[in-house]
């Protein structure tokens, strides 16, 4: 689930299935409505007791598989600055037609919206980095190529450190992270190659492979658990990834 936050638009999107596919819907207007608690549904379907300025009639239709509705509800303001909770829950009630003139339907989505995390620094790998680190790469990876590599190898980055228990958006010392990045973004960048019988490139997949993994083992990064702007000790949960104390 995308995460919200307070003082920034909310950016929604509605997948109507059946049978657990999706579908078309016919073009219409929608009524959203938005609720501080979760309401009944007769007044999720009518808007009683809504957050007026929050109410949305109109959303964005494809043509294209999955079918997404997308829809934004205006900015909500944290309606309790000083306190420390760090989100509060909504409700949404999505009321919509599946048919042409077919009764409308309800269907109520509850997600939350936190106050905005902030990170003193990013891995900040660059293609620069990445051919440093093998130049060889150029001679049958394009930048383009290397580019979509770099964006997958940041993305199974996070997944890996998310996977073992940390929140991406509350760790710190990130630019620790940049080779361990350029050696993933070579590792998909090589696969893809052997994917397409280049199998000469099988040692260099293995290679990069073990120099990721030998950064992990070595890097020490720090997480804000509670979102206060200084790093907690927390204990590692494996081997390879770990936490600086205070």
């Amino acid at each position: 689930m995308a995460e919200h936050i307070f003082g920034k638009d909310l950016s929604r999107t509605f997948y109507p299935l059946e049978n657990n596919e999706p579908i078309n819907l016919p073009s219409q207007v929608p009524s959203i409505y938005l609720f501080s608690t979760q309401p009944a549904l007769d007044d999720a379907l009518n808007g009683t007791g809504a957050i007026a300025t929050h109410t949305v009639s109109y959303w964005a239709e494809s043509a294209t598989t999955p079918y997404p509705r997308t829809y934004t509800i205006p900015a909500i303001q944290d309606p309790d600055q000083s306190s420390s909770k760090r989100c509060i829950g909504y409700w949404e009630a999505v009321n919509y037609i599946a048919q042409t003139a077919g009764q409308t339907q309800t269907k109520l989505r509850y997600f939350e919206i936190e106050r905005a995390k902030v990170q003193s620094d990013q891995p900040g790998t660059t293609l620069a980095d990445i051919k440093a680190v093998f130049p060889g790469i150029t001679s049958y990876a394009t930048d383009s190529q290397l580019g979509d590599a770099l964006t997958v190898a940041t993305a199974k980055v996070k997944l890996e450190f998310e996977g073992k228990g940390f929140v991406w958006g509350q760790m710190q010392d990130l630019y620790k992270l940049k080779y361990a990045i350029a050696y993933k973004t070579i590792e998909i960048a090589c696969a893809a190659q052997v994917a397409k019988g280049n199998l000469s490139k099988q040692w260099m997949v293995e290679y990069a492979h073990k120099e990721y993994n030998t950064i992990l083992d070595a890097v020490q990064l720090r997480q804000d658990v509670d979102n206060d702007g200084f790093p907690d000790v927390n204990a590692p949960t494996t081997n390879s990834v770990v936490v600086n104390e205070r």
